[in-house]
Parts: structure tokens; sequence; C-alpha cells
């Protein structure tokens, strides 16, 4: 189409091939014309076809700009959405471990498992001792009741003599364990 009079000069859906570009069709086989076609081409972008090709350049090149600008929007959104659900994966798991964290504390504060085990294992040995003590009986005192003899110079049997220091010896440890101040409220004194 001629810009200047807007006659339609060449129709390709209704008229017949250009006769330039029947020969260019034929030609292309030949490796010479290939070779002199592109440097045709290129000779005529660099001089006459320049302005067309400096607008056109420019037009692809806003074009690509523009792409180049889309696609770093798309980009951007698709790392803030996926940054979104890796911080929401972070704060479930955050509060899994907190919730956790604070059920083992509660546990621990109420149940206490070290000084189960130790009243535990305190407690049977006392009862061990307790009930070992009493089917034992202490043999009698040789100078019977009241015989002159004070208790510091009695002598006693070994066995019942080393099962008392043991019981003695869990009763402190076993004081030294009770807290000094009571549990049940008040000030401190």
């Amino acid at each position: 189409m001629n810009k200047k009079t807007g006659e339609v000069l060449h129709d390709p859906t209704s008229d017949r091939p250009l006769i330039g570009a029947r020969v260019h069709r034929r030609a292309m086989r030949f490796r010479g014309y290939r070779i002199v076609s592109r440097t045709a081409r290129v000779g005529y972008g660099a001089t006459v076809g320049a302005p067309r090709h400096v607008k056109t350049g420019a037009r692809k090149t806003s074009e690509v700009t523009q792409d180049a600008q889309t696609q770093l929007r798309v980009v951007a959104n698709q790392v803030r959405e996926d940054a979104g659900e890796w911080a929401s994966a972070g704060r479930a798991t955050a509060a899994g471990i907190d919730h956790v964290s604070q059920r083992a504390a509660a546990t621990w504060q109420a149940y206490d498992p070290a000084t189960a085990v130790r009243t535990g294992v305190r407690n049977a040995a006392a009862g061990a001792i307790i009930a070992t003590g009493a089917t034992t009986s202490p043999p009698p005192d040789p100078t019977g009741p009241g015989g002159g003899k004070t208790s510091a110079a009695r002598q006693e049997d070994p066995a019942i003599d080393a099962r008392r220091r043991v019981f003695d010896a869990l009763m402190r440890a076993q004081r030294t364990g009770w807290d000094n101040n009571p549990s049940w409220g008040g000030d401190p004194e």
C-alpha cells in the first residue's frame, strides 16, 4: 500500500506472488545466491533502510524491555508467594516446637522424674532396711534392764549397727532434700 496515495500495490491474498519472491525461492538453493542475498540485505539495511531499522529496533527494544519488566514482576510475585509459604511453615514449626517445649516443661514440673526416682529409691532402701531390721531382734542385754551399763558402753551386733548407720544416713539424705520454706503458701520467714 502506498502511504501517500492509499493505493493497494499488491495484495498477497488475491494476487500472484511477485517475481522477486518467485526468483528468490528458486535461487535459495544455491550457496552463492544465499551469500550475495545476505550481503545485499545487510548493505541495504545499513544505508538506505537504516532509519526504518532504527525505528523498528527502538520499537523492538521497548517491547523487549516491557517483556523483561513483566517477567521480573512475575518472578518477584512468585518469589514473594513462595517466601510467604515458607514463612507460614516456619511460623507453624516454631509454634509446634514452642508447644512441645511448654508441655515438656509442664510435665517435668508436675512429675519431676529425677526427684521421683531419687525418692523411690530412697523409700525402697528405707523400707528394705526397716523390713530387714524388724525381722531380726537385737540380742538381749547381758546386764539386763538397768544393769548398770550405759547405752554407750553396750555392745551391739555388727549387722544391726550397720543397718542403723545406713538408716541414719538415709534419714539425713531425706532431710537435706526437704524444702526449708513450705510450699503451701504464706510469707517466707
